[in-house]
């Protein structure tokens, strides 16, 4: 297996800018941001991100709601 071309840090970012411009985040438009990559690892790394957030911001509405 080929490493990967680009880390996973350079497709969340890319994926931020194209959310700030009102773009859809898929993996070809996160390709062509970048510059390349296979579109199916791209929207993986971005879903597994963008899930790890959804977790994050619901520990904390539950700890907020915990503290009230």
């Amino acid at each position: 297996m080929r490493p990967a071309e680009f880390e996973d840090e350079q497709i969340i970012e890319a994926g931020k800018r194209l959310l700030s411009e009102g773009r859809r985040v898929t993996g070809f438009a996160l390709r062509k941001e970048i510059g390349g990559g296979n579109p199916s690892r791209l929207v993986r790394v971005w879903e597994e991100f963008r899930q790890s957030q959804e977790v994050v911001e619901s520990c904390l509405l539950y700890t907020s709601d915990a503290a009230d």
